[in-house]
This record gives structure tokens, sequence and C-alpha cells, in this order.
């Protein structure tokens, strides 16, 4: 028997996590075909802007400003649910019915991503070339953990281009193309999304060709997997 996780430990995703120490962030080997299925938009996305319009020095000095801050929060909430898990808090008593911390998540993330999704109206995708890279993550860790999958499928092409160009981490787009797809139904391609056996053992669930997704992670910048999951240790 296998306990998925669901909200928490798949959507707390801190920036100290997947090339370093895990926190941000089977041997059964399932055939599947070695190109990656298609994950842009499955439809226009509603009223979101992502390709770059012109925005002047001081609107993008603003936005800035306002990422970063809502970077805060929404890693600062996060890090108070990874403490409580450290002190041997269940996971199953950190859900939105029981627990004010993770309803505290929830509604930052609501907000987030609300207001997000005005600045791409505005500008476009938050990419590294204008913003840097701090602040290109910022934007990241919002769609990462909105749930929302036009939103994810629309940032995705931009963050992959921003991590082959090595002006992010690459796994940015290795967090959000395993949750994009795992959310449509497919396999995950670099094992950041994981679960728990009921031992509380760690690991990566539906993973696409498990043989070689050290090679496709080390493309990346990132470490081995069972480096990656020992990290986190049980839970």
């Amino acid at each position: 028997m296998v306990k998925r996780r669901t909200l928490l430990i798949i959507s707390i995703c801190v920036v100290t996590g997947c090339n370093s120490n895990p926190g941000d962030c089977s041997s059964d080997a399932i055939p599947v075909a070695k190109q990656p299925p298609q994950l842009a938009p499955r439809s226009t996305a509603k009223g979101i802007m992502f390709e770059p319009k012109p925005i002047s020095p001081e609107r993008i000095a603003a936005i800035k400003t306002d990422l970063e801050s809502r970077r805060e929060r929404e890693q600062g909430v996060r890090n108070e649910i990874t403490e409580l898990l450290r002190t041997g808090t269940p996971i199953a008593s950190l859900n939105a019915a029981t627990s004010p911390v993770v309803k505290r998540m929830i509604e930052i993330d609501k907000e987030n991503v609300a207001a997000l999704k005005g600045i791409l109206a505005e500008c476009g995708w938050i990419d590294a070339t204008r913003f840097g890279a701090r602040v290109a993550q910022a934007a990241f860790l919002i769609v990462q953990h909105s749930n929302d999958d036009e939103l994810m499928g629309g940032a995705l092409p931009h963050i992959e281009a921003d991590a082959k160009a090595k002006r992010i981490n690459g796994d940015q787009y290795a967090l959000l193309y395993d949750r994009l797809t795992l959310s449509r139904g497919g396999l995950q391609r670099y094992g950041s999304q994981l679960s728990t056996r009921d031992n509380g053992e760690m690991f990566a669930d539906k993973l696409e060709d498990p043989e070689h997704v050290d090679e496709r992670r080390k493309e990346l910048g990132m470490q081995p997997l069972a480096s990656y999951i020992g990290g986190f240790g049980k839970r």
C-alpha cells in the first residue's frame, strides 16, 4: 500500500531544495516513449499573457519588490510547515480542514496567483533577463503552487528557456514539468514529486524510464535521484 502526498509535501517547495538539500521543493519500470509529452497550454490561457511586453525600468523595479515580498510570505509559511513535520507532526493532521497554517498557505497562494496573473497581463512572463534570477524564481514558486493547469502550461516553455540558457537553476523546470505532467495523468521525467510508503519511506512514483532518470537530472544540473530522496528522510 502506498500513501501519496497530496497538498503538503508536494506543495512544500522551498528555494534551497532540489540541487542540494531537499526541502523546497520504485524499481518497477514502465515502458514509455522516449520523447516527453507536449506540455504546452491545452488552450489559450484565459486572459494570461506570457510573451514579454514593453515595460519601464521603474515598473520593473516595483514588480521586483512586490514579487520578492510575495516570495517571502509563501516561503515563510512553508518553512513553518516543514518545521512542524521535522518536529514530529503527522502529515495527516496538516490539512486545510483542521490546520490553521495550511489554511494560511492556501490563502497566500490564492492571493499570489491572482496578483501574478495581473502582472503577466501587464508585462508577460517574469523572465530572468529582465527581472533577474531571484525574482524569476519567485514567479516560478507562485506558478508551481498554483494548481492552475493553464498558468503552469503557459509558464513552462519560458522557464525551460531560462533553464537551458542557465539563467536559472534547472530544477525549476524539472519541478514544474513533473507536477504538470502528473496533474495531466502522465509520468514525471525527473522524479521531483515524491510519495510516501506506509513505513514513511519516500519515493518517486509514476516515473518515466527510471533507468535513465539520473541522466536527465544531470542535464539540468540536479543531484542523483537517490541523494535527493535521501535528503528528505522518512515522513
